[in-house]
């Protein structure tokens, strides 16, 4: 008991003094804490903790440093910021309270305190890594109000209210792993310790390295888009405040496992010209990616896009689907203004009413700004570069700088167009087929190319609708340079005047070029045409290869004016029958319409059933060239008749290009030099009429075929300069309507004058020798002829008169004659000259003429044997149109025969007087003939009349 009594006695004390001791510093604490809150941290323990902050790059400013046990610490005026404000975030605020708890540091919360900031700013910069270039780059909080804690392992932030500009938000959430920043740091510093690299005095440049380490967690095109998004949305004046509720979960170690919830709301905003109302939007973020659900854009009248998409942090991008209807003035509004200014020139949508459509965003990157997309459109009514569509769908293809698509425009009538284009930058591509009205095709042409061919064709019925397939395509499309390939089917066409029913062609141009390739037109069963042509409408030049069947008269006419008249020239003295005439033309064109015209046409053509100057021809074919030089080139020319045929040469140069003619003028009326070959066998009048329109039979004629070789020039300026040679073998002619055959001789025509040389020819089974020359300047000429063993029967034939009894006798006719010719005003022949005629044969009795006036001498001898009459000989002269004799005599042992007077070859009529000589033959001599004379002249007898029709009179 005594033992126990002790021990209580000797502890009692060293617990009082236990109990005191705290009591006393209880109170003392208390009485510190009192004094901290009342009057503040002491401005020693102030400035000893802004300069050892200043040491890690930190600096710190309050107005006045309160402490208590219960309400913590709390600054007044706060400013902490670090060493420049790119790098480093800042505070200021009017009031923040840390609350320090110790006790959970062995809970493991990282931040064993709470922080409360009120009425503050918040300034983070977002591009740290960028230096002093993303200065101006800061995400600011203002009128800042946070709740911040710890949990063990994470930072939690209790509720944080405030403005991002002009924005209002509300967030709270959690900051999980910054232990690993932390570690991070010490590792740092203890390494630098260690190595001794830096003083206690330079520890402030690395000092918040962990806030850079912070944001380059997060994506930097994340925080480029968080800019750029602030910065467009700061832009719209928004009818009220916008507002942002978050739930942010962040682990500063991997951004991919950061979770955000956010709700958005943005009242009515004018977008431009767009009034967009209200929109109520929520966001999720969740391993990287950012969501929105059903985004509801209310565009007014009932308009509306309701989208929802994605942002993936890892791929910078962003992606969604959206749909809706709206008109397209709104629709145009969404589109960036290059693309709009783009689509504005060529894209009219203004009669339709409403768009219906939807689509997919399938990639917007962040990092670059490239995107693509695809969107379905329904539109009621369009116009496309001047081509309206109806019921049009089209699927959009859109690219950083490429639109692709296809669009399908249903419109029986009207334009039925299935199309697969792109458009990048100003190139346009299209593949094209369908149907459209004739005037359409105009609007994908350049003027010049439009009105060459609009120029030229009619289409008979505007609605018939062309069929056409192909490619177009444009480097500038804003200016309409297009180019392309189509193939086209035309409805009927009017080509000056004649009608084309089927015409199929593939169409190649480009702003400067024009090419139809292929070409197939049928005019109808009696013609068609084929080939290709070329136009460089800039330099106005057309080059061509055409080939042409059918019709030559409906051929022609399709051409334009200049070159119909010009074709025309050319074929003016051709007629085409109406049945059975075919031409093929295969025709090489080169022409230029500018301002000097000019053309060069080669080819080859081939004719039937056709008539060239009153000649009728079976077939012709040639090449030829011809050019605005004025030349025409027929290099090898075949002409049949039904009689023969000719091999024709010729080269025409027309008149000196200084004359103001136009080609078909100088052929219309030539003025130039024809060269000419030709090896023939046709009509001599024919070859003749062919190269000499102005020739005239009635000087000669040469009516028959005949093998005649020539060449010559002829000078259709300068007659006198136009000459020629000729070859004519067995040839066959009528020279004042006496048939000459077997003619041998050779022609040279030269000075307007024509020579025939040493001709040899066969006249009534006699054989003539002839030299002719004749002077067509004064219409007079020249004949030197020899008639040698002709029947007198085929002679009298030749002159109309019909001797019965031919077969009987056997006499013949010589004679010779050299005159000059001439032709008087009424263009009749006239001769001046003489020559001389002997008859032979043993009857000559029986010569008409002869016999009739035997019978008027029988009679008046009362017999029938008057002797006989073998030779007639005589002179006689020509003069103007009569042929006169004083000399013509017979032999005759009985009666002789003594003529004279005149026969006029033009009318065919003669007057003679015949007196008969008694016994002339009669020995002695002439001795009983002239005693006989007074009978003899009562014998005498006078014959006038015609060869056909005479009479005999007394």
């Amino acid at each position: 008991m005594r033992i126990f009594s002790k021990k209580i006695r000797r502890f009692f004390p060293v617990y009082l003094l236990f109990s005191l001791a705290v009591i006393l510093f209880a109170g003392l604490l208390l009485a510190f804490n009192i004094w901290l809150e009342y009057y503040g941290v002491p401005v020693c323990v102030m400035t000893g903790l802004s300069n050892r902050l200043k040491q890690y790059g930190v600096e710190f400013c309050a107005s006045s440093c309160k402490a208590g046990i219960l309400k913590g610490i709390v600054f007044e005026n706060i400013d902490i910021k670090g060493k420049n404000s790119y790098e480093y975030p800042s505070l200021h605020a009017k009031r923040l309270q840390l609350a320090v708890s110790p006790w959970r540091i062995f809970e493991g919360a990282l931040l064993p305190m709470r922080v409360k900031i009120g009425d503050g700013r918040l300034n983070l910069p977002l591009l740290p890594e960028f230096g002093k270039e993303g200065e101006a780059d800061l995400l600011s909080f203002t009128a800042l109000n946070a709740d911040i804690g710890g949990d063990p392992g994470m930072i939690v932030l209790h509720k944080a209210k405030g403005k991002i500009r002009n924005f209002e938000f509300s967030v709270s959430g959690t900051l999980d792993n910054l232990l690993h920043l932390a570690g991070a740091r010490g590792s740092e510093l203890l390494h630098d310790k260690l190595m001794e690299k830096e003083s206690e005095k330079t520890l402030s440049p690395r000092s918040l390295n962990w806030y850079r380490r912070l944001m380059e967690n997060i994506p930097l095109s994340m925080r480029k888009y968080i800019i750029r998004s602030l910065d467009k949305l700061s832009e719209r004046n928004f009818e009220g405040v916008p507002k942002i509720n978050a739930f942010l979960s962040l682990d500063a170690k991997d951004f991919n496992k950061t979770r955000a919830e956010a709700s958005l709301f943005f009242p009515d905003v004018q977008y431009g010209y767009l009034k967009i109302g209200a929109i109520h939007e929520k966001l999720l973020l969740e391993n990287g990616i950012l969501q929105f659900q059903d985004l509801r854009l209310e565009l007014g009248d009932g308009e509306y896009i309701l989208s929802q998409g994605r942002y993936d942090s890892s791929m910078s991008s962003i992606s969604g689907t959206f749909s809706g209807s709206c008109s397209p003035e709104k629709m145009l509004l969404f589109v960036d203004e290059a693309a709009r200014e783009t689509l504005a020139d060529k894209l009219r949508l203004s009669e339709a009413k409403l768009i219906a459509f939807n689509g997919t965003l399938h990639h917007l990157s962040i990092l670059t700004g490239s995107y693509s997309g695809t969107v379905e459109l329904r539109i009621p009514v369009m116009t496309f570069n001047g081509v309206r569509l109806k019921n049009v769908s089209t699927t959009v293809d859109i690219g950083d700088d490429l639109i692709s698509g296809r669009i399908v425009s249903d419109d029986p009538g009207g334009n039925e167009i299935r199309s697969t284009y792109t458009i990048t930058g100003n190139t346009f591509k299209a593949v094209v087929e369908g149907k459209t009205p004739p005037h359409a095709l105009r609007n994908f042409l350049s003027e010049s190319a439009a009105e060459f061919i609009y120029g030229s064709i009619k289409f008979k019925n505007r609605q018939e609708r062309l069929h056409f397939t192909g490619e177009i395509t444009s480097h500038n499309w804003k200016s309409s340079e297009f180019e392309g390939k189509i193939r086209l089917t035309l409805p009927t066409v009017i080509c000056h005047g004649l009608e084309v029913n089927q015409t199929v062609a593939e169409l190649a141009f480009t702003p400067n070029t024009l090419a139809v390739n292929n070409i197939e037109a049928k005019i109808d069963d009696s013609l068609s045409i084929s080939g290709n042509m070329k136009c460089l409408l800039k330099d106005r030049l057309i080059t061509a290869s055409v080939i042409c069947r059918g019709s030559p008269g409906k051929t022609i006419k399709m051409l334009d004016p200049q070159h119909k008249s010009f074709i025309e020239s050319l074929t003016a003295d051709i007629k085409w029958p109406a049945k059975g005439n075919l031409m093929e033309t295969n025709a090489d064109i080169s022409i230029s319409y500018g301002k000097n015209p000019a053309y060069f046409i080669t080819g080859s053509l081939v004719m039937t059933d056709f008539e060239y100057r009153d000649i009728h021809f079976n077939y012709g074919a040639t090449r030829f060239l011809i050019d605005s030089n004025k030349l025409l080139v027929l290099p090898g020319a075949i002409l049949q008749t039904r009689d023969g045929q000719s091999l024709l040469t010729v080269s025409y140069r027309g008149a000196s290009s200084g004359e103001e003619e136009d080609l078909a003028q100088e052929f219309i009326s030539p003025k130039g030099i024809l060269n000419f070959s030709i090896d023939s066998t046709m009509s001599g009048n024919d070859i003749m009429r062919c190269l000499y329109p102005e020739w005239r039979s009635e000087f000669i004629d040469f009516p028959q075929r005949m093998k005649v070789t020539a060449s010559g020039l002829i000078d259709y300026k300068n007659e006198m300069n136009t000459r020629f040679t000729a070859e004519i073998n067995n040839g066959t002619c009528f020279w004042n309507g006496i048939r000459i055959t077997d003619v041998d001789t050779g022609v040279r025509y030269e000075n307007n004058r024509l020579f025939i040389k040493n001709a040899s020819a066969a006249v009534c089974n006699g054989r003539i020798g002839m030299d002719y020359e004749f002077d067509f300047n004064t219409k007079r000429g020249q004949i030197d002829a020899k008639l040698k063993g002709a029947l007198l029967s085929s002679v009298l034939r030749e002159f109309h008169i019909d001797m019965p009894n031919a077969s009987r006798t056997n006499a013949s006719v010589s004679a010779a004659m050299n005159a000059g010719l001439y032709y008087n005003a009424e263009d009749l022949l006239q001769m001046d000259g003489a020559g001389d005629l002997q008859i032979k044969g043993s009857d000559l009795w029986s010569v008409p003429v002869l016999g009739e006036l035997l019978k008027i001498l029988g009679k008046a001898w009362n017999t029938n044997n008057l002797g006989s009459i073998t030779e007639v000989n005589g002179e006689f002269k020509l003069r103007g149109d009569e042929l006169a004799t004083t000399s013509l005599k017979s032999d005759g042992s009985v009666v002789a025969l003594n003529a004279n007077g005149v026969y006029h070859w033009n009318t065919n009529e003669f007057d003679f007087r015949v007196r008969a000589e008694l016994l002339k033959g009669t020995l002695p001599f002439e001795t009983l003939s002239t005693v006989l004379t007074p009978i003899s002249w009562i014998l005498e007898r006078r014959i006038q009349g015609k060869l056909d029709s005479y009479k005999w009179q007394e």
